[in-house]
């Protein structure tokens, strides 16, 4: 696939070309009868390279004529590349006269040292040029990045030097490691590997010469295959090795999935290859390593555990257990054929678990099982008879036969239960669906039960389905009952969820008390409650999410009365995950316990927990100040007084809250932006709540004030951002006159605790000090910071050399003893005396030369002082000079600020100006009384002319304008009906000035159809939320909040449904129960009740197995409930829709019995009017029950006038009498009844009903 055919001649036929023309060009150096040889027609390359880039110029031989450019009129020839193969390239160089040339040009395919990416090459032409032989640029994208060491396989074929312009000079010298060599170790090439394969198991080391990322590694496998080689279950392995590069081919084969292309450190595996199994499929294992290193090294080491530091007395060797581990996995055959059962039983005794296939493509059925190895032995049977009588549930006969011939894969796991075997694979066996196979073998022959180990983790993990997790304290003797009865109940939840969907299904594990720390992230606490159940997406501490069983608090007493009935604990466990696996439960954090005193008392600091987090702060209607801090804080004395102040300041105040939440034991939500594990103390403004219950519609605001906070700032901060009205001066003196005391104890208090903490760390000091003097230890804290890591690593420090070194000097004398003087040197008498002449010439001539060296002097320094006033006068004149500019710069950048800020200012207006103008939605208040609903819309400075206001049954819209001219509007579906007819809306006046009041709202009063409490005032609360506060005047206050946890009817059979989706059901059900219901209804409880149990039994009564059971919520279906006239009564009704008559349904009262409801069901099976065709028909009707009415008319079902009037009757008479009908005329002496009131109705004037037109005459009964 590699080699490219030239159609040219190659370089050994150019050799011995054909008779050169009679004349030469006279520049060629090659006479006519002259032959060049194959190396003289080798082409020119020159070459550079980068770490991913290739660049070689081609150019023709050079020095030679090539054959067919003797009368070519151009020289020398042009180069074509024609085709760039990922291991070659092919070119042609030839001459192309105006006469044409009767030979074709020469060709070369020449074969790259290492493959390159043709979809990434390029060939850049040379630009236009009068010589047309300008060498092309092939520009080769590497398919390994790295430094190659030549550019041909073999680089005789071409004349090749190094184009060091486009050689990367930077580009490091790779060091080639030598291949793994050993003993036992062939050198294998692609070639022997195979024949090698066909016979034994051969693990080979493909490697690069170039990588020495895997040197560690191979140097272990070198080890391994002489230890692991060594026993007699090895005996018929081979080891090897392979160089990548040499064989290319391999390279391509064995590495084009995994990109072993890319040299990795942390992947150099080991190649199994199977004679059973093509050699094209290898398994992979890897070559790991144990580090090993002495406690006593690691601590007298000071920079052991440093990033990229490896001690010396660190030991690097190879797991052999795991290796060999690994590599007995393999050496079983991939599958087993089995002739009978017996075979069959005999293998499952071997192995734990076996997936046996019949009718099943082989080579599917073992690339699926190839993951499996380890976990599963694959067997298949040829004849599927033998195993016929083990299907379940299979028959005899043709049946049995059927059943045979198709295909059928099992699973015969160990931990399965008897019940569940064999287990059927039910994906698709043509073509075998791979992926889903091997899921579900691994899902399967997990047992149901497993106790939590970290290997554990890991295997669970990899499956993929959530883990249901059950604590268990095994060891106290006291709950032994208990623990039992949770056990059981859990065994029955992972039964009853056992599959391979993560939507329903889960995987099940048992942790004992040493796991306890893990309730933590589903939201309990110490003292740690068992048994305890929880639900996890994965295994780990801090990873995914989690979600803990809701107990009632307290967990460690309610749970044991939870699992008292195993069944019943079970049931309700898995109606728990259910709800979790559908995404309708909130992830689980950490909480601390619940304080002893949960409510809040005014005039004190709450303690706020997670479990009381939403509750407390997120969903409560007052301002909330809420300090976060952490229980190991400094100075926390002073901090608990602080705010100890402040909620006593506030305790006249209802709707201002003080509260504090530990940190180190509680999950804080990340709105307030805290960093995990921050000691600091923080303080936020939570806003309120619109109601009780729901979340805040602002996100809180953090104090940025000095720290330590005061009281006084604190209160100041509640006070900007508080929507309370409250006196913040009162507040600062009842805080300052709080101060003193509290305050006071507060630091005596703190001052204790400093100093006892200071006596503590005053002690660990000197303990440490001792032991590092004694014991020769080294401060881990001194070592992480670096601190005197040279001195414990022996590094002495260099002295300096440009500092004299003395010698040694005498040694002080004693104390109080004198130091004796040096002795003096006694001097040399000259034995020459000068004359009295000379040395008064001598005296001269020095004073002479004094006075000129003065003169001199005194020269030099007036000059001096000369140079000293001009460069003085100089400098001054800089300065003013530069004062003068500096002056004038500022003054530049005086008004280009000034100009900015003018600029600024007007783009800021102009953006009011905008801003003011843009359409805004109407800000509103609500309040209600339990008939009517009262509305405030603010629209200030309102222009009366422009206000519109729609009132619909189910809608409000309000829309208008300021004088300004800029549009208000305000528009959304309300959350229940109301009555237009008695509702009005009027205009609301401002109060700043009384005597000319000017409009700035509208008041909207809504009459409620039902009079009740609304839950909220829109069907859509978000989209009106950030526009809606609570009208607390307008609200009744007395008014009883109706209890909105009323629970729907419910059970098995029976769903809830919305609107269109009872549409739906109705189309293609026989029969629908609806019941409508309100959630704040509780008149329907019992009843209610007795719907369930009827739905719930009538799969098993006759004719009622079809019948489907519905609960609608008539708040959130209100156009439902107002169709079918649906109110909150005694009555309790049910609406029983037809699949003939969807658009009527039947409205019956709610019963006491179950039984009751299914009779009902009974008397709407039957069609209401049935169709009577012939005299069988007929007497069936009349036998069916004990009244029956039959109704025969002239016209047609759809013409005759009065057959709606019947049918109207028949639906009213449901459960009194049957009802017929027979159309086109026919009498009942046609079905054999003879009467004698045919005469009598025929002679009476029967006139049609006055609201039908149609024709066809009347009825006789």
């Amino acid at each position: 696939a590699a080699s490219v055919l030239c159609n040219g001649p190659t370089a050994a036929e150019a050799a011995t070309p054909a008779p050169a023309p009679a004349r030469s060009p006279p520049s060629s150096p090659k006479t006519k009868s002259s032959r060049p040889s194959a190396r003289e027609l080798r082409p020119v390359l020159r070459w550079g390279q980068t770490n991913s880039t290739v660049f070689v110029t081609v150019e023709p031989p050079r020095g030679v004529v090539l054959p067919g450019c003797e009368d070519s009129g151009v020289t020398p020839p042009a180069i074509s590349v024609e085709a760039i193969e990922f291991d070659r390239v092919a070119f042609s160089a030839g001459c192309s006269a105006e006469g044409g040339s009767s030979q074709a040009p020469l060709r070369w395919s020449l074969e790259l040292r290492e493959d390159v990416v043709p979809a990434a090459s390029r060939i850049d032409r040379p630009p236009p040029s009068p010589s047309p032989s300008a060498a092309p640029l092939l520009v080769l994208r590497k398919r390994i990045e790295h430094r190659w060491d030549r550019l041909l396989w073999d680089e005789s074929e071409a004349a090749v030097s190094k184009d060091w312009k486009r050689e990367d000079r930077g580009l490091p010298d790779e060091d080639e490691v030598e291949l793994p060599r050993a003993q036992n170790l062939r050198r294998l090439t692609h070639a022997s590997l195979r024949d090698l394969a066909e016979h034994q198991t051969v693990v080979v080391a493909m490697r690069y010469p170039w990588c020495s990322l895997c040197e560690e590694k191979d140097k272990a496998f070198v080890k391994a295959a002489k230890v692991v080689g060594g026993k007699d279950a090895f005996a018929g392995v081979a080891w090897g090795a392979l160089d990548l590069r040499e064989e290319k081919e391999a390279a391509r084969v064995f590495c084009r999935e995994d990109d072993l292309h890319a040299c990795k450190k942390d992947y150099c595996p080991l190649y199994v290859f199977k004679p059973d199994e093509p050699l094209e499929e290898p398994y992979r294992i890897e070559m790991h390593l144990l580090y090993e290193m002495d406690e006593m090294a690691m601590m007298s080491d000071p920079m052991a555990g440093a990033p990229g530091y490896k001690p010396k007395s660190q030991n690097i060797k190879p797991n052999f257990d795991r290796f060999e581990r690994d590599l007995a996995l393999l050496l079983p055959p991939a599958l087993e054929k089995v002739e009978s059962r017996e075979d069959l039983e005999a293998l499952r005794t071997r192995v734990d678990n076996v997936v046996f296939s019949v009718g099943v493509d082989l080579t599917e059925f073992r690339r699926a099982g190839r993951p499996l190895r380890g976990l599963a032995s694959l067997a298949w049977a040829e004849d599927p008879a033998p195993f016929l009588g083990r299907a379940p549930g299979g028959g005899g006969g043709a049946e049995a036969t059927a059943a045979a011939a198709a295909a059928v894969v099992e699973l015969w796991a160990a931990e399965a239960t008897p019940e569940r075997l064999p287990l059927r694979f039910a994906g698709s066996l043509a073509p075998l669906a791979a992926k889903e196979l091997q899921h579900f073998v691994r899902v399967h022959v997990q047992p149901l039960l497993q106790n939590y180990s970290w290997d554990l983790k890991d295997k669970l993990e990899s499956i993929g389905l959530p883990v249901a997790v059950l604590w268990a304290n095994f060891s106290d003797a006291n709950s032994t009952n208990t623990t039992e009865k949770a056990v059981e109940a859990f065994r029955r939840l992972c039964d009853s969820r056992r599959g391979t969907e993560p939507r329903k299904h889960v995987l099940c594990t048992v942790k004992d008390e040493a796991y306890a720390y893990y309730q933590r992230e589903y939201g309990t606490h110490e003292p740690y409650p068992y048994p305890y159940f929880g639900l996890a997406k994965k295994l780990g501490f801090g990873e995914g999410d989690r979600f803990g069983y809701p107990f009632k608090e307290p967990v460690n007493k309610t749970v044991h009365s939870f699992f008292r009935g195993a069944k019943r604990a079970a049931r309700e466990l898995s109606a728990w995950v259910a709800r979790v696996l559908s995404g309708r439960v909130p992830p689980s954090h950490e909480s601390g316990n619940l304080p002893a005193q949960a409510a809040w008392v005014r005039g004190q600091v709450q303690e706020i927990v997670w479990k009381t987090y939403q509750k407390e702060i997120n969903g409560s209607t007052a301002d909330v100040l809420l300090e976060f801090y952490d229980d190991q804080r400094k100075k926390s004395y002073i901090a608990d007084a602080t705010m100890r102040i402040v909620a006593a300041t506030l305790k006249d105040y209802s709707n201002l809250k003080v509260a504090r939440m530990e940190v180190s034991q509680n999950y804080v939500p990340p709105v307030f932006g805290r960093k995990q594990f921050s000691k600091e103390t923080e303080y936020y403004w939570v806003p309120p709540s619109i109601a009780s219950g729901e979340e805040t519609p602002e996100d809180p605001i953090r104090y940025t004030g000095e720290l330590p906070a005061t009281p006084a700032a604190l209160l100041k901060f509640l006070k900007k951002h508080s929507l309370s009205h409250w006196s913040i001066k009162e507040a600062l003196e009842v805080a300052d006159d709080l101060s003193a005391e509290v305050m006071g104890q507060a630091n005596v208090d703190q001052r204790e605790v400093d100093r006892a903490d200071e006596e503590k760390q005053q002690m660990i000091k000197k303990m440490m000090t001792t032991l590092k003097k004694e014991k020769g230890l080294v401060d881990v804290g001194e070592m992480m910071g670096l601190k005197k890591a040279a001195d414990a690593m022996g590094v002495e420090k260099e002295p300096d050399k440009n500092k004299e070194v003395r010698g040694p000097t005498k040694p002080a004398a004693p104390p109080g003893a004198r130091e004796e003087p040096k002795a003096a040197q006694p001097k040399e008498k000259k034995k020459d005396k000068k004359s009295a002449k000379q040395q008064a010439a001598e005296k001269e001539e020095e004073e002479r030369r004094r006075e000129e060296r003065r003169l001199k002097l005194q020269k030099e320094e007036a000059k001096m002082k000369e140079l000293e006033r001009k460069e003085k006068e100089k400098r001054k004149k800089r300065k003013e000079e530069d004062k003068k500019r500096k002056e004038l710069k500022k003054k530049q950048e005086a008004e280009a600020q000034a100009r900015e800020a003018k600029e600024r200012e007007r783009k800021r207006k102009k953006r009011e100006e905008e801003r003011a103008m843009a359409p805004a939605i109407a800000t509103f208040s609500w309040g209600q009384s339990k008939e009517s609903v009262r509305l405030s819309v603010s629209v200030p400075k309102l222009r009366s002319s422009s206000l519109n206001v729609t009132l619909l049954d189910d809608k409000v819209a309000v829309r208008a304008r300021d004088v300004r001219n800029r549009s208000y509007s305000l528009e959304f579906e309300l959350r229940e009906f109301v009555v237009p007819s008695n509702s009005s809306w009027a205009l609301r006046y401002s109060e700043e000035n009384p005597l000319n009041p000017e409009p700035d709202g509208v008041s909207l009063s809504l009459q409620k159809s039902v009079a009740h409490r609304w839950d909220r005032l829109a069907q859509n609360h978000s989209a009106v939320k950030p526009f809606m506060k609570k009208d607390w005047v307008q609200d009744d206050g007395e008014l009883e909040e109706e209890k909105e946890d009323i629970d729907l009817p419910s059970g098995a059979n029976l769903k809830k449904v919305s609107a269109a989706a009872l549409r739906k059901l109705a189309a293609s059900t026989l029969m629908v129960v609806a019941a409508l219901r309100f959630p704040w209804c509780d008149k329907c409880g019992e009843k209610d009740r007795e719907l369930a149990k009827a739905a719930r039994t009538s799969k098993d009564k006759d004719h009622l197995g079809a019948v489907a059971w519905a609960v609608v919520d008539a708040r959130e279906e209100k156009y439902l409930a107002r169709t079918h006239n649906y109110s909150c009564s005694d009555r309790c009704e049910l609406l029983i829709f037809k699949q003939d008559e969807p658009a009527e349904p039947y409205v019956v009262q709610g019963r006491r019995y179950a039984e009751e409801i299914q009779i009902d069901c009974y008397k709407h099976l039957l069609p209401v009017v049935s169709e009577v065709e012939d005299k069988g028909m007929l007497d069936r009707v009349t036998s069916a029950f004990d009244t029956a009415i039959v109704g025969f008319f002239r016209g047609s079902k759809g013409e005759d006038t009065w057959y709606p009037r019947f049918r109207a009757v028949a639906r009213q008479l449901r459960g009194h009498a049957l009802f017929g009908a027979t159309f086109g005329g026919r009498k009942p002496r046609d079905f054999g009844l003879e009467h004698g009131t045919e005469e009598e109705i025929d002679g009476e004037a029967i006139e049609a009903p006055d609201d039908d037109t149609g024709g066809g005459g009347g009825g006789d009964d």
